[in-house]
């Protein structure tokens, strides 16, 4: 078991559709629960993802840092950026995962932590995988896929973002 993170910059294996999908059903039931249950994750990124990716092919995924954000947002703006170059966090390590974490948030957000975060921080990790997927495969629905969650017009919630997956109702 590792990150997602890891896996991407290390491992050798090329990703297949088929793990893709498994991959995102799993984060999108994880989501749609947390959601239910009045979490939002806000912070969803490859190194927040859990992976183990065993020779069988059986992809398992779990999903971890639920609510930190709001923990780690109070009394700052977690939408804005600190030009000034100073930082409250004081490890590298931290200023690192504060930058990837940018990276998986929409820009421009002004109403605050909302669903539309994480359905946005999917696309962006379908994104990083596609980067890892063989060439020859036809991604082009995964590619419009990920192109709306991460649009200014994305799925309305997680239940329609799910139903929109490529493969999924096939």
């Amino acid at each position: 078991i590792y990150s997602l993170e890891d896996n991407l910059r290390s491992d050798s294996l090329k990703w297949t559709e088929d793990e893709l999908l498994k991959l995102m059903i799993i984060l999108h039931r994880a989501v749609f629960q947390a959601h239910g249950n009045g979490f939002l994750h806000g912070n969803l990124k490859p190194s927040n993802i859990l992976i183990s990716r065993p020779e069988n092919g059986q992809l398992e995924a779990w999903v971890t840092e639920f609510g930190l954000i709001r923990l780690l947002s109070m009394g700052s703006d977690v939408n804005s950026d600190n030009d000034s170059g100073e930082s409250t966090s004081t490890t590298l390590q931290a200023q690192e995962s504060q930058s990837r974490s940018a990276a998986f948030r929409p820009a421009n957000t002004l109403e605050g932590l909302d669903e539309k975060w994480d359905l946005y921080a999917m696309g962006k990790i379908v994104q990083e995988v596609l980067d890892k997927m063989e060439l020859n495969d036809d991604l082009s629905e995964w590619k419009v896929w990920s192109e709306r969650a991460t649009s200014e017009n994305p799925f309305e919630s997680v239940a329609h973002s799910m139903e929109a997956l490529p493969g999924v109702g096939d």
